[in-house]
């Protein structure tokens, strides 16, 4: 089995590394069999860290399982506790640039974040290319922010590169751009681009192996 990981480092003088990996392992393996190895794409030398988050919640490394819900393709893994809600000083923002409802000003508070024509989107557009459902923009524990597609008939981009429904990193001062509208990222709390990950493809798999797993193959 393989799993695509977004992996969110510590954050330090107002930067979080980031960087993707693909893990290849059995299902069913406990996350604490791979922890090192991915904290080695963004803290080269640091070890497992001492905690780990998907979202606001904190995984234990030798009960979640790969494979199992929310450790499941496309996965984004914090390695540092979740900021404190409601702390403001700390909160980005999207700035609406273009289109409609331009100069309006959004303030992302945490979790995931809807955009769309929907009178239910946290970010109500009143832009008709815009779908109802267009993108979601996820604020990660460590306060830096990705962005998915949610199958929106006239797609979104950031700084013009299309983007999927696997989360991409918003960096502070992107461009995200839904039909006509283009929402810029201001604000602390945002990631710098991701990095090249620092982990080489094993010969086979072409993803982060599991340790023993080169033996166990050359004897099959």
């Amino acid at each position: 089995m393989q799993l695509r990981v977004t992996v969110l480092g510590p954050q330090g003088r107002g930067q979080a590394a980031t960087a993707d990996a693909t893990v290849s392992a059995p299902p069913d393996t406990p996350l604490a069999a791979v922890l090192a190895a991915l904290s080695e794409t963004v803290s080269p030398g640091a070890g497992a860290p001492s905690a780990v988050f998907c979202g606001a919640e904190r995984l234990e490394p030798e009960q979640a399982l790969l494979g199992v819900p929310p450790l499941v393709d496309g996965v984004v893994l914090a390695l540092r506790r979740p900021v404190e809600a409601g702390t403001e000083g700390t909160s980005s923002r999207l700035l609406v640039v273009a289109g409609p409802d331009a100069g309006g000003v959004h303030l992302l508070r945490g979790g995931e974040i809807l955009i769309g024509r929907s009178a239910q989107a946290e970010i109500p557009l009143d832009d008709p290319d815009v779908s109802r459902r267009h993108c979601v923009v996820t604020v990660a524990p460590d306060g830096s922010l990705t962005v998915r597609d949610c199958g929106s008939t006239n797609g979104t981009t950031v700084d013009g590169a299309p983007v999927g429904e696997r989360p991409v990193l918003l960096p502070e001062g992107a461009e995200l751009r839904a039909g006509e509208t283009v929402l810029r990222v201001t604000g602390a709390g945002t990631a710098p681009a991701p990095r090249a990950a620092a982990v080489a493809p094993p010969e086979r798999s072409g993803g982060l192996p599991l340790p023993g797993a080169r033996a166990a193959a050359d004897s099959a």
